[in-house]
């Protein structure tokens, strides 16, 4: 999904589309790209991007429907800045053995 440096992923691609559509267009309208980064493990929520290891709740409001409470939403401008955020989250995801690998993420 990511690729390499060399041979970038479908994920990678997408994000420069995204962000090259978002560039062309800007003129017309205004774009805001939100991300949060969580982690699903034995049905406890984590926030990957926060320094906390505290579990969060899922919640049902009127308005915004179904919110993750106090999760990081954080803005960003370009595929590097998710990028960044997504390494940043992948090393705080919960990681135990298994019988087929030793660090299997979850």
């Amino acid at each position: 999904m990511l690729g390499t440096e060399d041979e970038e992923g479908i994920m990678v691609l997408t994000l420069k589309e995204l962000f090259d559509k978002i560039s062309f267009y800007s003129t017309e309208r205004e774009y805001k790209v939100k991300l949060w980064y969580i982690e699903i493990y034995n049905e406890n929520i984590r926030d990957l991007l926060s320094s906390t290891d505290e579990y969060l709740d899922l919640r049902e409001d009127p308005n915004k429907g179904i919110s993750i409470s106090n999760i990081s939403e954080l803005n960003v401008t370009s595929c590097k800045d998710i990028m960044q955020l997504l390494k940043k989250g992948n090393k705080n995801r919960t990681q135990e053995a298994t019988n087929a690998n030793e660090t299997s993420s979850r």
